[in-house]
């Protein structure tokens, strides 16, 4: 009986650090198609709020999810009743390469070949089609540095240094 103890408590860590994993279509307990519904079997219903966002001119329902100080570190975004898309705000989770908020355009590139820079609503983002994952990187750094988020950018206008503010997965 010790010994099973003691293997459940040594691998308890592993167990922790997996769920806060970004993966192809998914976000530690969440991913893209599940009923929105069947978050309440993995969260406490107080680290879930139903909010509407406001996303090009539309309102959007969304869930954020809090940790146990109530940060929000994801928000499901749905689609009906269905999570299409989940954006992370929290350096927690992390991609199979360590990637996560925080990261740099650099380390990004040491992982995938990014094309094109996407923007609107005052982001700007870098894509990996492959592993249907955003980047949003930090306009307020970007803007610091001098760089008008609001012409047309090219991968090269960015600097290495500039960091992941959060990702989206669908």
């Amino acid at each position: 009986m010790r010994a099973l103890l003691l293997a459940i408590f040594l691998t308890m860590p592993f167990i922790q650090k997996n769920e806060k994993v970004i993966g192809l279509h998914k976000v530690g307990k969440i991913h893209i198609g599940m009923q929105a519904d069947e978050l309440y079997g993995y969260y406490d219903y107080e680290s879930l709020e139903l909010f509407d966002q406001f996303l090009e001119a539309t309102f959007s329902p969304a869930f954020s999810i809090k940790n146990e100080l109530g940060e929000v570190e994801l928000v499901a975004e749905l689609d009906c009743n269905v999570i299409w898309r989940v954006k992370v705000f929290s350096p927690d989770y992390k991609t199979e390469e360590d990637l996560h908020i925080g990261s740099t355009l650099g380390d990004l590139k040491k992982h995938f070949a990014f094309n094109e820079v996407l923007q609107g609503e005052g982001n700007v983002a870098v894509s990996s089609k492959e592993r249907k994952l955003s980047f949003l990187l930090d306009v307020l750094q970007m803007d610091e540095l001098g760089i008008d988020i609001f012409k047309k950018l090219e991968i090269d206008d960015i600097p290495d240094s500039i960091r992941v503010a959060a990702i989206l997965v669908l």
